[in-house]
């Protein structure tokens, strides 16, 4: 067996089908020369190859061997330790799209061990969107391998981040969305909720049970919602939002206007979430059902400064700064002042931003919300950075990577 450094891609990948399983780590080690994106790529194209092959022995070796040498490549900071800006963004994302096919070849456990290396590059650049992404996808490993809490912080860390972040949904989506994997209590439990809510729809329909068809097709909604299957759930959104409104259930109708603002956020099409929104902050106003209007007012404000339209911006935050303070609700008064810090900062009026951003940490100290907390030090670090205060920028950044890195 040719197991010289100077071996070449092909010698190593023929090596590596051939040996026995305790000689694989030691044959890498002799070629580590070649432990390279190309070599990377090679690794999981034939670990597919085998797949589909049927051999999955052989890709399970060869997507451990892929795993190895994404260690090697990409040497992370240990526990406990923040390092500034050792990685590129590019480093990130091929660990991210790694990570997407391991899912997807049902390896779930080297998926989400490769996506929590590329969260640590991603909150090390300060890279808002890449880091909310990852998140969302680790909620989904983690719902796949039956760790259902942990999904559940994962995701909700992930709203804290597209809730304050400020410009992160200005930027154009770099990675597709993935979904559930297919398998496991979450998707039973949510099949056997769509297949009750379809008999419920038929026995309305075949009654003429106007109320009971809407509801029937929203609760359809919700649970393709759950299931990452957003197109599918706006499709029954927007036919019991239509039922509602035809028969003139308002108060029904009310939560369905928000759901549609979430869906339409979540694809992207923010014309339409800002209408749906605008829709529900309005008719929840005149029913005087005030339990909903932060989500969408924070939603709405975050909405129009990615899309740049400040004024607009400004307004929504000052009516959610007042909302909060109405009922005294001291979280909401954090993700307003941050909401304010961020549109002061987009106008470049550095002085105010800072001023907002401290008020807003201060109600993060108060509500003990640490990842939130995370978000608005990192705000603090990027406004330093713009006034050229650039050691205290790194120390805002320092505690705000130490915080996220204490919660992976």
């Amino acid at each position: 067996m040719n197991t010289k450094p100077e071996c070449n891609y092909q010698e190593l990948i023929d090596n590596l089908i051939q040996c026995d399983s305790d000689q694989v780590e030691s044959l890498l080690q002799t070629c580590s020369k070649l432990q390279n994106a190309t070599l990377l790529y090679q690794l999981l194209q034939r670990g597919t190859e085998f797949q589909r092959e049927g051999k999955s022995e052989l890709a399970s070796r060869f997507h451990q061997v892929a795993f190895l040498v994404i260690q090697s490549i990409i040497a992370l900071p240990q526990e406990g330790t923040v390092s500034m800006y050792l990685h590129t963004k590019q480093d990130a994302d091929c660990l991210f799209q790694q990570g997407v096919e391991l899912y997807q070849l049902s390896q779930f456990r080297s998926a989400l061990q490769t996506w929590q290396q590329a969260l640590s590059i991603y909150q090390e650049l300060g890279d808002d969107q890449g880091e909310a992404y990852v998140l969302d996808h680790l909620s989904v490993a983690l719902q796949s391998l039956g760790q259902y809490q942990k999904a559940i912080e994962r995701y909700q860390e992930s709203l804290v981040i597209k809730r304050e972040s400020g410009d992160w949904m200005a930027q154009k989506p770099r990675f597709m969305p993935l979904t559930h994997h297919a398998q496991g209590e979450f998707h039973l439990a949510m099949k056997l909720t769509i297949e009750h809510f379809e008999k419920h729809l038929k026995i309305a329909c075949s009654i003429g049970d106007r109320l009971g068809e809407s509801n029937s097709l929203a609760n359809l909604g919700r649970a393709y919602d759950s299931l990452g299957k957003a197109e599918r759930a706006l499709s029954y959104y927007l036919e019991s939002e239509e039922i509602k409104k035809q028969i003139g259930d308002r108060q029904g109708r009310v939560k369905l206007l928000q759901a549609l603002g979430k869906i339409y956020q979540k694809l992207g099409k923010t014309s339409q979430a800002i209408y749906y929104y605008q829709q529900h902050i309005t008719l929840a106003s005149e029913l005087e059902d005030t339990d909903s209007l932060d989500q969408s007012l924070s939603s709405l404000g975050n909405l129009f400064c990615a899309s740049k339209e400040y004024t607009n911006a400004l307004k929504i935050y000052q009516q959610y700064l007042q909302w909060s303070q109405d009922h005294q609700d001291f979280l909401g008064m954090s993700v307003a002042w941050n909401g304010l810090g961020n549109v002061f900062y987009a106008g470049e009026d550095y002085s105010k931003a800072l001023n907002a951003y401290e008020k807003s940490l201060d109600f993060k100290h108060q509500t003990g919300d640490r990842f939130g907390e995370a978000i608005v030090l990192a705000n603090l670090s990027r406004t330093h950075e713009a006034l050229g205060h650039y050691e205290r920028a790194k120390v805002y950044l320092r505690q705000s990577i130490q915080i996220k890195q204490q919660r992976s």
